[in-house]
């Protein structure tokens, strides 16, 4: 089931009629080209917001005039204190639209998006950490929010940005189902891997 009801909008410094892209990835699982892809993003969809995890002040700060150098309002990029897990996914339900980073896919935050109920868009690469985006949508059946390159992963953005009411009815058809997918189907995932590690050691 989903988490319990997070706080409005309003108390966590979210505009209420804003589309609400959310990354909550550490800094350094960023790129330059990424964020610059980010605020073009922002640039494409007036009524948007770009929240992200609040990694003191002084990364809050250069992220902001790097987004007003780029011609983006720096208050449309808002920071999220440090909260406690459950109070984490909880929260995570205001955000619209789940982006990934890259070369380092998010892990556990990722998981935990996808638990409050958001999408997650990623583009994998050739790497483990930059893979474990397309195996939480895969598991998750989000597998066409799983992107090709970084200009089909900011297309993407884009289109669910302008296409609010779209993107709802994906995710109401999509909560329907999430309790029997194999991400939230752990006991069936320990077994099948335990069946399959007794296979090996029955024939090594």
């Amino acid at each position: 089931s989903l988490p319990e009801t997070p706080p409005p909008r309003s108390e966590l410094g979210l505009p209420d009629q804003a589309f609400v892209y959310a990354c909550f990835n550490r800094t350094d699982k960023w790129s330059p080209d990424l964020f610059t892809c980010w605020l073009e993003i922002l640039q494409a969809v007036p009524n948007a917001v770009l929240w992200l995890a609040d990694f003191g002040s002084e990364i809050s700060q250069t992220l902001r005039h790097k987004a007003q150098s780029a011609g983006v309002d720096p208050d449309r990029l808002i920071f999220l204190a440090k909260r406690s897990q459950v109070e984490f996914i909880s929260v995570c339900r205001q955000a619209d639209l789940f982006l990934d980073t890259f070369l380092y896919n998010g892990g556990a935050t990722s998981v935990c998006a996808v638990q409050a109920g958001v999408p997650l868009l990623t583009c994998p690469g050739e790497t483990f950490a930059s893979r474990m985006g397309l195996s939480i949508c895969h598991a998750a059946a989000l597998e066409s929010f799983v992107c090709e390159s970084l200009a089909s992963y900011q297309e993407q953005a884009i289109y669910w940005g302008t296409h609010l009411e779209e993107l709802h009815q994906f995710t109401e058809q999509w909560h329907q189902q999430r309790e029997q997918l194999p991400l939230f189907q752990p006991a069936i995932w320990v077994k099948a891997l335990e069946t399959q590690l007794m296979t090996l050691w029955q024939t090594k």
